[in-house]
């Protein structure tokens, strides 16, 4: 039994709910977790849009990940997840503005460079992809995903 004013045990236990696909819990323990502390609300729209994501409810996701940037613009894996989402319904345009938003946003983070150069990749622009792999290779000469992506 979970310390009912402990978030950080709740929003643990529905991570890893979430990674065992035990979608209902996890969506429980992280809206307990919010119930305890209403404050963690980026956090717990974030985990919930990516419960959604991983069920392909798309809209469910979209709506998640907006709240999210509503809620505070500045932190960049809201961006990723809403433009991830925008990718599989086919809207790139808006893919790529959520990849600009969340470089903007953390400029010095390597996952807003990687993940919009797998986008291009997966969109044949080999060499927009390139160029954001060899971005991310200048700063982290071993990363696995973009000596992947250049390959």
């Amino acid at each position: 039994m979970l310390d009912p004013k402990h978030t950080s045990a709740y929003i643990g236990r529905g991570s890893i709910y979430q990674s065992q696909k035990q979608y209902q819990k996890a969506i429980d323990d992280y809206t307990a977790a919010y119930k305890i502390d209403p404050t963690q609300a980026y956090g717990y729209y974030y985990d919930l849009a990516n419960v959604a994501f991983a069920q392909n409810q798309l809209d469910q996701a979209l709506s998640g990940y907006t709240k999210c940037i509503e809620l505070d613009a500045k932190l960049p894996d809201a961006y990723l997840g809403r433009a991830a989402v925008y990718a599989v319904q086919g809207n790139n345009d808006k893919a790529l503005a959520d990849h600009a938003s969340a470089i903007a946003a953390a400029p010095d983070d390597a996952e807003g460079y990687l993940e919009r150069g797998m986008f291009y990749d997966q969109q044949g622009d080999f060499d927009k992809a390139l160029a954001d792999f060899n971005h991310v290779l200048a700063s982290d000469p071993q990363n696995p995903d973009a000596l992947d992506g250049r390959d």
